[in-house]
C-alpha cells in the first residue's frame, strides 16, 4: 500500500545531527547447545516493524532542551 504522507529532506547540518542518534551494532556467533532451547527468526522483524508501527514523517519539530521532558513521551530522533 501507498501512503501519500508529507516527507521533509533534512539540510545538511539537520542530517548530521539526526545521525548523531545511530547506534553501531555488533555481531555475534552463538553455538545452540542444551535442552529446552527458544529459537528464534528475527530476520523478518524489519519489514514486521515498517508495517506495524509509525514512522517519524513530515517536517521535524526541532527541539532545544529536553530537561525535564520524559523520553518515553517523545517521538523521532533523539542523539545523544
Amino acid at each position: 500500500m501507498l501512503i501519500n504522507a508529507p516527507y521533509s529532506i533534512p539540510t545538511p547540518k539537520e542530517d548530521a545531527f539526526i545521525r548523531r542518534g545511530y547506534f553501531g551494532g555488533h555481531t555475534d556467533v552463538y553455538k545452540p547447545k542444551g535442552e529446552n532451547l527458544y529459537y528464534y527468526d528475527v530476520n523478518s522483524l524489519y519489514p514486521y516493524v515498517m508495517k506495524i508501527y509509525p514512522m517519524p514523517i513530515g517536517k521535524p519539530t526541532w527541539k532545544a532542551n529536553l530537561q525535564g521532558k520524559n523520553i518515553d513521551d517523545l517521538f523521532g530522533y533523539v542523539p545523544r
